[in-house]
């Protein structure tokens, strides 16, 4: 892409996400509905023409049956360019988000990850767990900015460490660390797409989304290799040479006590969602526009404590410049939201419904349940990015109506929703770890089928239990 397009790219993304934030924070007047309508529409003609040939035809083709649902019912140009806006909160959710990394990599937590580690590496398993959980530690807070973090922070201790198929080993320890704590971190597009679409209160399904994310872990060290004699044979060296190139950088020094820091960002975690969780009660916003909200001011503020508020402004502006690769990002979800709206529209969206109420009643509500977490899967393996196939399931699909309670259902898209970014080759996290590993998507996501499987299998399982003795009342 020439500069000189993606500077056009960035600089109507900023103007878009800018406007869209103070429709948050500001009384909304009438017109505002209007300006935001038209920006969307000129973020869709800049972005359609660069986005990939998967997600341009995907774009199309929501577009196409928009517009026929809006003049099959009577609909007129005026109306319809009024239906685009939709999904803009995912969006700005997508822009803001990577602001959360900022801190966490300029405030050199990467020495105390590598000391950390290198506590483990002479044994294989150990070693295996210890990365698992960094990368859902930096998930946790950082999203997608996480997976290149955790690869590049080990690799110290990595090379002076023998492992039997070290891509395998890395691709997997940490794609699942990372899938794992999206299930309920508020600063995951997932979770707060899934509670918005489901209205479901986000610390009300909680608990058992942190039940989902231990099960998935323990999943993940049960999958881990077993003990080798061959690693054995480097603990000694590696782990002394991890320790000496800690001990020699004066950053890492800083950063003496490895758990200390760690347990520094779970604070971070911790103050973030007390504030988001306040902010909503207050001013009774959404999660995805509280979080969205908060991501720049909570992490400058982070900065600041860190008094690393100069490299804050320079990694944001550095971030601000990077928006221009999100123009797949802004075909498919603004095209998504339209065909939503049009389904809303045209009076289609309750006719859907009857018909999934007509189905669950058929094959009874707990098959019907069972199935939720099915298709996102499913969809993602088509190319559909989980939060479009959730947020065009949910607009049509009244839990109530069926007979199951909407945490359930909520419960039940999480766990198929993180699935799709462990095994979807068209997901970002398999995406940006090939393009990290220099290895295909496919052979990352065939690592991770087995995984997944069972994975699935318990997602399925927990649904159910919780429908059987906590049915809708």
């Amino acid at each position: 892409m020439k500069d000189s397009y993606s500077r056009l790219l960035n600089r109507i993304y900023i103007i878009t996400i800018s406007f869209y934030l103070l429709t948050i924070l500001l009384p909304n007047p009438n017109w505002f509905h209007n300006v935001i309508s038209i920006l969307t529409i000129l973020c869709l003609l800049v972005s359609i023409p660069v986005a990939s040939m998967l997600v341009k035809w995907i774009s199309i083709l929501f577009l196409l049956g928009g517009s026929i649902l809006v003049f099959s019912h009577g609909g007129s140009f005026s109306s319809m360019y009024l239906l685009f806006g939709k999904m803009l909160d995912l969006l700005t959710l997508f822009t803001l988000i990577p602001c959360m990394a900022i801190p966490i990599q300029i405030g050199n937590y990467s020495p105390s990850i590598l000391q950390l580690i290198s506590r483990y590496s002479g044994d294989e398993q150990k070693f295996y767990h210890a990365i698992t959980l960094i990368g859902y530690a930096l998930a946790s807070i950082m999203n997608l900015a996480a997976l290149p973090m955790t690869y590049y922070s080990i690799q110290p201790a990595l090379k002076k460490f023998y492992i039997q198929n070290e891509d395998r080993f890395l691709s997997t320890s940490i794609t699942r660390g990372f899938a794992m704590p999206l299930v309920w971190s508020p600063v995951a597009a997932i979770v707060g797409a899934v509670v918005q679409i489901t209205h479901a209160g986000w610390f009300w399904i909680l608990p058992f989304s942190l039940l989902l994310s231990a099960i998935g872990i323990a999943l993940g060290l049960l999958f881990s290799p077993r003990k080798s004699n061959s690693s054995l044979e480097a603990s000694a060296a590696s782990t002394s040479h991890a320790v000496e190139t800690v001990k020699a950088d004066p950053i890492a020094e800083a950063a003496a006590n490895p758990v200390l820091k760690l347990g520094q960002m779970g604070l971070g975690i911790l103050l973030f969602a007390i504030l988001m969780t306040g902010l909503q009660q207050m001013e009774s916003l959404s999660i995805v526009s509280a979080v969205s909200i908060l991501a720049l001011p909570f992490s400058f503020v982070w900065a600041v404590f860190l008094r690393k508020q100069k490299q804050f402004i320079q990694s944001g502006k550095k971030q601000l410049s990077q928006l221009a690769n999100m123009q797949d990002q802004f075909a498919v979800f603004l095209c998504a939201g339209f065909f939503v709206d049009a389904l809303q529209m045209s009076g289609v969206a309750p006719s859907i419904d009857q018909f999934l109420v007509h189905v669950s009643h058929r094959i009874g509500t707990a098959w019907f349940l069972m199935l939720i977490p099915l298709i996102p899967v499913f969809l993602s393996l088509v190319g559909m990015h989980p939060l479009v196939s959730i947020a065009l399931l949910g607009e049509s699909l009244d839990p109530r109506m069926i007979g199951i309670r909407p945490e359930w259902v909520a419960v039940a898209f999480l766990g198929g929703g993180v699935t799709t970014f462990l095994l979807s080759p068209f997901n970002a996290t398999l995406t940006i770890m090939s393009g990290i590993m220099k290895r295909s998507p496919f052979e990352l996501a065939k690592w991770n089928l087995p995984f997944c499987a069972l994975y699935l299998v318990t997602v399925i399982l927990l649904v159910s239990f919780l429908n059987l003795f906590w049915p809708h009342g």
